[in-house]
């Protein structure tokens, strides 16, 4: 895939979405639980995953503190992702399914903006010393929280009740700006360095903003801005799996 093909989807999405919201105002409802979950496993926590792996592996090797925060930003995506999506798809608690995906995806893209700043900084040439501790003190914290989540769910203030609270909303929004930022910044980045996996980073990041966007402007689950959402989170991991076999290819030569 060239990049420029890379570069379509996300005003077509934007339009798709905008034109949505404008025309249909009784939407088409279409929400198989069964597809819903089995698209986030593949997509939102198996990519995922895959990045974070590679993301270890590259982060042992020169120790950059980018990689190792870019790594907890995808597996953080990944495991409240899996978790929210089986609670909220599977079980019907949908309070969980905003809470663990929203406050997950706010943690991922909180810390994808850290290593975008940081990107900026020369590397160390050499991994510190305790680099294994570093990572799986990284990877333990960010599934401490999502156990403290899921298990003080009841205790916190709800996400859901009789339709998306102000905290819900605003723990999205802050999401949306937060990945729609480290996009911009990568995207800078790329400017400079001309990097095709920065490009694809950049633009992932960006539909996975569009992603998250989308909820703003659904009606319900299941119509089709949020299908649109959807496949914005699909492309958007799917570029980064093209970061990551690029990474890979340029590893070993």
């Amino acid at each position: 895939m060239t990049k420029e093909l890379g570069l379509i989807p996300i005003p077509l999405l934007i339009l798709l979405m905008a034109i949505a919201a404008i025309t249909f105002r009784s939407p088409f409802v279409f929400e198989p639980p069964l597809l819903a979950l089995s698209l986030s496993l593949f997509f939102r926590f198996g990519i995922s995953m895959v990045v974070a792996y590679f993301a270890a592996r590259s982060y042992f090797v020169d120790g950059s503190l980018n990689l190792l925060l870019l790594g907890c930003a995808a597996f953080a995506f990944a495991l409240t992702a899996i978790t929210g999506s089986w609670f909220g798809l599977v079980f019907g608690d949908t309070n969980a399914l905003l809470l663990l995906n929203n406050t997950g995806a706010l943690i991922s893209a909180g810390l994808n903006l850290a290593s975008a700043i940081v990107t900026f900084k020369v590397a160390p040439v050499q991994p510190p010393r305790n680099s294994r501790a570093r990572l799986l003190a990284a990877h333990l914290g960010a599934a401490t929280v999502t156990g403290l989540l899921l298990g003080l769910r009841n205790f916190l203030p709800p996400f859901f009740m009789h339709g998306s609270t102000m905290l819900n909303v605003t723990v999205l929004g802050l999401a949306v700006v937060l990945f729609a930022l480290a996009s911009v910044l990568f995207m800078r980045f790329y400017l400079e360095s001309r990097s095709g996996i920065i490009w694809w980073y950049s633009l992932g990041l960006g539909l996975i903003a569009i992603s998250q966007a989308s909820f703003f402007v659904s009606k319900v689950p299941g119509d089709l801005i949020s299908w649109a959402g959807r496949l914005a989170t699909c492309l958007g991991t799917t570029y980064l799996l093209i970061l990551v076999l690029g990474a890979k290819r340029t590893m070993m030569e």
